[in-house]
C-alpha cells in the first residue's frame, strides 16, 4: 500500500487487537525474512515493471508453509505482447499483465510450489481476472508438485447435474 492509502486506514493499520497489519509497498520490503504467514495482493503485480523481484520478495518474507493469494489480471497464453498492449489501451492498466504460463513460471522460479491460476471472468478479449495461489515449501513436508491442475466434473446429484471444480497436483492419486 502507498503512504496515501495507509493514511485512509489508520484504525486498521494501528489496531492493537488485529493479527494483521498493512505496510507501504516497496521492494525490498522492510520486513525480515520468514516473518509473514500470508501475502495478499489485489491487482498490483500486473502494474509492476519488475515482476520477478516482487514474487521473490513475497517468497522471502513468507514463513515456510506460508502462502500467497493474489487477485490480478492475467493474459491468456495465446495473446501476444502487442495484443496485451492493445487490450491495455482499451481497458486501462492491464497491458503489463503476464500470461498464465508466465505467472506460473515466475512463481516456480521464485521457489513457490502448488501454484495455480484460476480465471474468474473476462476483463477484455484475451485478458482475464484471476485468482493466483501458491505456497512456500515447508521443511516439514516434501516439496509439492510445481502446479495445480484444475479439473471440472459434473456428477449427478438427485438427478441434477452439479458442476464441481477442484484442483489436484499432477501425479497425485
Amino acid at each position: 500500500m502507498s503512504s496515501e492509502q495507509l493514511q485512509k486506514f489508520p484504525p486498521l493499520s494501528s489496531s492493537k487487537e488485529s493479527s494483521w497489519s498493512t505496510r507501504p509497498g516497496s521492494v525490498p520490503s522492510p520486513l525480515p525474512g520468514a516473518a509473514v504467514d500470508v501475502v495478499i495482493s489485489n491487482c498490483v503485480i500486473n502494474l509492476s515493471t519488475d515482476k520477478p523481484a516482487m514474487l521473490a520478495e513475497m517468497f522471502r518474507v513468507l514463513v515456510p508453509g506460508g502462502r500467497i493469494g493474489i487477485s490480478d489480471v492475467v493474459a491468456e497464453d495465446h495473446l501476444t505482447p502487442a495484443g496485451r498492449a492493445a487490450a491495455g489501451s482499451y481497458v486501462g492498466c492491464i497491458a503489463g499483465a503476464p500470461s498464465q504460463t508466465e505467472y506460473l513460471d515466475g512463481l516456480a522460479a521464485a521457489g513457490f510450489t502448488d501454484a495455480s491460476v484460476t480465471f474468474t471472468h473476462e476483463a477484455a478479449p484475451g485478458m482475464r481476472s484471476a485468482t493466483i495461489r501458491a505456497v512456500k515449501p515447508s521443511a516439514r513436508w516434501p516439496p509439492a508438485r510445481r502446479r495445480l491442475v484444475e479439473r471440472t466434473v459434473t456428477p449427478r446429484v438427485s438427478g441434477q447435474a452439479v458442476p464441481l471444480r477442484f484442483q489436484v497436483s499432477p501425479g497425485l492419486t
